[in-house]
């Protein structure tokens, strides 16, 4: 059985960002956490947008998962949207075994893996460099290393899915309103508890809610890439392929798509090809998929056997980090 626990993290422009702690009930101690950071185009959803197969995944290795809020654009700036996740790093190193009323040890230190899924995994490669002591290793899904594109991806004024460009008209309520965290419809891809049997496997009966209709603020995404308007955005906090934060960035595995018609797959290349290197850096190509295709799946479903390889390297990153052998 699976235990949640929700916590505030940070208060702020009248926001309560909050966190979800996933977690085996049996649970008394832990070594090892991973800090997830949604997806939502840096402009929509809340903690509660996360795959269930990822929450599986931790929780069959009984580690803790920690699904955070963050500002969301245009409201929040990209120092404001980085200082959040940097918030919710501190809160768990520091806070989690007293959350979880874990004993603890001496000298026993937590492992955190940074692991983010499209937004939430650029938000992971901006934020990584920050963070001390920083993550054991960060885990992409689909994400872009920077929006300072080489080949001009965010500034060519390119429109995704619309025939037409988009107008602005459509997202003026978006752009005009108030600091938010937008919540998750309850018919997405979240996790709910009651998916899962004792042994953190599917439970067959388990069906989805059906899918509604609901105001995607997400899509505010796809007008400020029409708009050119992330390199300006995000320069205070992304210098671009060639800045000198790739250089020890660390371990690094990316899990992408190579048909990707959002975030294109070419982009998960450059990450690997930059200062990362081929020593700290894996990439796991999923054939034939496009973007987010893994986020409604469980373990066992047909189209996760390059996700589960990379969770097989990512034990393995552990294990060595742990000082035990690697395989």
């Amino acid at each position: 059985m699976s235990s949640r626990s929700t916590h505030i993290f940070k208060s702020i422009d009248d926001l309560d960002l909050k966190v979800d702690i996933i977690y085996p009930s049996s649970l008394t101690s832990a070594s090892t956490a991973v800090l997830y950071l949604h997806g939502g185009g840096l402009t929509g959803f809340n903690r509660e947008h996360l795959p269930p197969h990822i929450v599986q995944s931790c929780l069959l290795r009984n580690w803790p998962i920690i699904s955070a809020d963050y500002r969301l654009m245009p409201q929040a700036s990209a120092q404001d949207m980085l200082e959040d996740v940097i918030s919710a790093y501190y809160f768990v190193h520091k806070r989690l075994r007293e959350l979880l009323n874990f004993k603890k040890l001496e000298n026993e230190k937590i492992s955190i893996i940074l692991m983010g899924s499209s937004a939430g995994a650029y938000l992971s490669y901006i934020a990584k460099p920050h963070l001390s002591p920083p993550p054991v290793a960060v885990f992409i899904y689909y994400g872009c290393p920077t929006v300072h594109d080489p080949k001009n991806y965010f500034s060519s004024s390119k429109t995704l899915f619309n025939e037409t460009p988009y107008p602005e008209s459509r997202f003026a309520h978006f752009l005009t309103g108030p600091p938010s965290i937008n919540p998750t419809p309850s018919f997405f891809p979240i996790f709910n508890s009651s998916s899962l049997l004792p042994n953190f496997s599917r439970d067959p009966t388990y069906k989805p809610l059906p899918k509604g209709e609901f105001e995607d603020r997400s899509s505010l995404f796809l007008w400020l890439v029409q708009e050119n308007k992330l390199p300006e955005l995000w320069k205070v906090v992304d210098q671009g392929l060639e800045s000198e934060v790739w250089k020890g960035f660390g371990k690094t595995i990316i899990v992408h798509g190579d048909q990707d018609d959002l975030i294109p797959y070419y982009m998960a290349k450059q990450a690997v090809n930059v200062d990362l290197g081929p020593h700290d850096s894996q990439l796991f190509t999923a054939i034939g998929k496009k973007h987010g295709w893994d986020m409604p799946l469980f373990l066992g479903d047909p189209g996760l056997k390059e996700v589960e390889e990379a969770w097989e390297a990512l034990d393995e990153i552990i294990l060595k980090a742990q000082g035990g052998p690697s395989s």
